[in-house]
C-alpha cells in the first residue's frame, strides 16, 4: 500500500472521530452512527504478520524449532499449574487421515513467555497461529507431537482435570487406522460441555494455571473492590473450583450461567484479595501483573489502578472499559440508586428517578463518545505501525 493511500486512510479515520465532534451536546444517535463507521474500519484492519518473538532478552524467529522433551519431569506444583493451564487453553487433536495426535496451546502475542516456558518444560515448538486484526493481537501456539508428545501427555495427565482422559489417549501415541473413528468419537464426546470428569483434584497451583488461561481481574468503576471471574462452557470444573474455594473459607464465590456458558465469580473485596494472594503464591504467571496491581487497590488509588489495569487488558476488552469521566458518573448513579432504595417519600423518589434517568442517559452518551475517541486513536496508531485496511 502506497504512502499516499495510508495517509488518506489515517486522515479518514481521524475525521470520523475528531475532538470537535464531541463539543456541546451530541445526540446518542449521531454518536452511534459514528461508532458504526469506526467499527467498520476497525474490522477491516490487518496487522503486519508476526515474524519473531522476544523471550528473556533474546529474539526468536518464528517458528521456534521443536526441542526434545526434557529428561527431568517438572515438579508436582509445576505440573499442577501446567495442567490447569492446559485445561483452560490446551487442545488434544487427532488427524483422521494419519492418526497423528498432537497437543497444542494457544496465546496472544502477549503470552509468548508462557509458551516458551511450556516448551522448556515439555519440549515442542512455538508457531505462528493467527495474524492480528483490529480487534485481536496476533496469536501464537505451542505444539508437540511424536514421541515427545506421548511423554508430555503422560505428565500433564497426572494433574489435568477436564482433559485428563484426552491426555491419556494422547499418551498412547498415534492411532492405528482401524481405531481412528472410535478415538475421534471419544475425543469429540470428551470435549462436550456436559462431559463430567471422573477424577477431580483441585489445588492452588492448578487454580493458578486455570486462572491464567480463563480468569479475569477487574476493578469496578463505581465502587472500590476487585472482581474476579472465570468463564467456561463446561460448568463442572467451575463447581469443583467453587467447592475448593468454599473449603478454603471463601464463601462469596457464585456461578452464573447465560447463553450456554458458565462463569464463576466473586465481587467481595476480602475474598478476591485472599484468592489473589494464594494465586500469586502458587505460581500465577500471565496475570501476575494485574493481580499485583489489584492487591494495591485502595479508595485513594482506585482511578490509578483502573487505568493501569486497562493497559494490561486484551484488545477485545479495550472498548468495554469505562472511561474516567464515565466512571465518575457511574459512581453518582450508584449513589442515586442507593438513595432511591432507601427513599420513603414519593416526591423525593420521583425527583431521584428523574435525576437517575438523566445521569444514565449522560453516561451512555459519554461512554459512546469515549469509545469513538479510543477507536479513532487506535486506528491512527495501527496504520502508522504498518497495518492496512482490507479492501471492501
Amino acid at each position: 500500500m502506497s504512502f499516499a493511500v495510508c495517509k488518506a486512510l489515517r486522515s479518514r479515520a481521524a475525521a470520523v472521530c475528531s475532538p470537535r465532534c464531541f463539543s456541546g451536546v451530541t445526540s446518542i444517535a449521531k454518536l452511534q452512527r459514528r461508532w458504526d463507521r469506526l467499527e467498520g474500519l476497525l474490522q477491516r484492519v490487518e496487522r503486519p504478520r508476526l515474524e519473531s518473538i522476544e523471550f528473556e532478552g533474546a529474539r526468536y524467529q518464528l517458528p521456534v524449532p521443536a526441542m526434545p522433551t526434557p529428561a527431568e519431569r517438572p515438579s508436582e506444583a509445576e505440573l499442577a499449574y501446567w495442567g490447569g493451564l492446559f485445561d483452560g487453553d490446551g487442545c488434544v487433536t487427532m488427524t483422521r487421515k494419519t492418526g497423528r495426535i498432537r497437543l497444542t496451546l494457544g496465546q496472544s502475542v502477549r503470552g509468548v513467555d508462557l509458551l516458551m516456558r511450556l516448551r522448556l518444560a515439555f519440549g515442542g515448538g512455538v508457531y505462528r497461529s493467527m495474524d492480528g486484526t483490529g480487534y485481536q493481537y496476533p496469536s501464537v501456539c505451542w505444539q508437540i507431537c511424536g514421541t515427545g508428545m506421548k511423554q508430555a501427555a503422560a505428565w500433564l495427565a497426572t494433574s489435568s482435570v477436564m482433559k485428563r482422559d484426552q491426555l491419556h489417549i494422547a499418551s498412547e501415541g498415534n492411532v492405528e487406522q482401524q481405531q481412528r473413528q472410535q478415538v475421534a468419537d471419544l475425543l469429540s464426546r470428551m470435549k462436550q460441555k456436559d462431559f463430567v470428569p471422573q477424577h477431580v483434584d483441585m489445588s492452588w497451583p492448578y487454580f493458578a494455571g486455570f486462572f491464567d488461561a480463563e480468569g479475569c481481574i477487574q476493578v469496578p468503576s463505581s465502587w472500590v473492590s476487585v472482581s474476579l471471574s472465570i468463564g467456561q462452557s463446561n460448568p463442572h470444573v467451575l463447581h469443583s473450583l467453587k467447592d475448593f474455594l468454599l473449603a478454603q473459607s471463601m464463601s462469596k464465590w457464585h456461578i452464573h450461567t447465560s447463553r450456554g456458558s458458565s462463569r464463576l465469580g466473586c465481587t467481595d473485596f476480602k475474598d478476591s484479595k485472599l484468592a489473589l494472594e494464594q494465586l500469586i503464591a502458587n505460581g500465577l504467571q500471565r496475570k501476575l501483573p494485574q493481580a499485583q496491581l489489584a492487591l494495591g487497590l485502595s479508595p485513594e488509588s482506585h482511578s490509578a489502578v483502573r487505568k493501569e489495569l486497562f493497559q494490561l487488558t486484551g484488545q477485545q476488552s479495550r472498548y468495554r472499559r469505562v472511561g474516567s469521566e464515565v466512571a465518575d458518573l457511574a459512581k453518582q448513579i450508584h449513589c442515586l440508586r442507593n438513595q432511591l432504595r432507601r427513599c420513603t417519600f414519593d416526591d423525593k423518589a420521583e425527583a431521584l428517578m428523574r435525576e437517575l434517568a438523566g445521569r444514565t442517559s449522560e453516561r451512555e452518551t459519554r461512554q459512546l463518545a469515549y469509545k469513538c475517541r479510543m477507536v479513532s486513536a487506535d486506528l491512527r496508531r495501527l496504520l502508522f505501525e504498518g497495518a492496512r485496511l482490507r479492501p471492501l
